[in-house]
């Protein structure tokens, strides 16, 4: 159910349609201008292809652009332009209300200890399968 939230296509206010991963890539851009797509997918754990399609949806909406790396010729470092750099403020402003919101709902069902109980738990479980990454097989 989470992961089909994450690509369904929202508007954060603009009238462009994006992703959670999309906004994210951008919010990414915005906030480390000269970012490489490598350190998005590093970020993200998803493939330099997968980022790349997304870079080129944002730029083909004039959200970004890239300027070749004098070091690496292969590389492009990306930069938001001025409409990506709106898009982020107000996706930034759509999430704090979300997650408020969310937060609140959470609280008056199940209580503020059950909320952090929630979140702990939800880390620990992280770092285990994280960790299981490294030592498969082992307990």
């Amino acid at each position: 159910t989470y992961y089909e939230y994450l690509y369904i296509k929202r508007d954060y206010g603009n009238g462009i349609p994006m992703t959670m991963l999309e906004i994210h890539v951008l919010t990414d851009i915005n906030d480390k201008p000269g970012i490489t797509v490598t350190e998005i997918a590093q970020k993200w754990k998803r493939t330099t292809s997968a980022i790349s399609q997304i870079v080129k949806y944002l730029y083909d909406m004039d959200l970004v652009y890239r300027v070749r790396n004098e070091s690496d010729g292969k590389v492009n470092n990306l930069f938001i332009t001025d409409l990506g750099g709106e898009l982020v403020l107000m996706h930034k402003h759509y999430d704090n209300i979300d997650t408020i919101k969310t937060l609140k709902r959470l609280s008056k069902i199940v209580g503020d200890e059950s909320v952090e109980t929630f979140f702990k738990v939800i880390e620990e479980y992280r770092h285990i399968v994280e960790d299981s990454k490294k030592y498969i097989g082992d307990e």
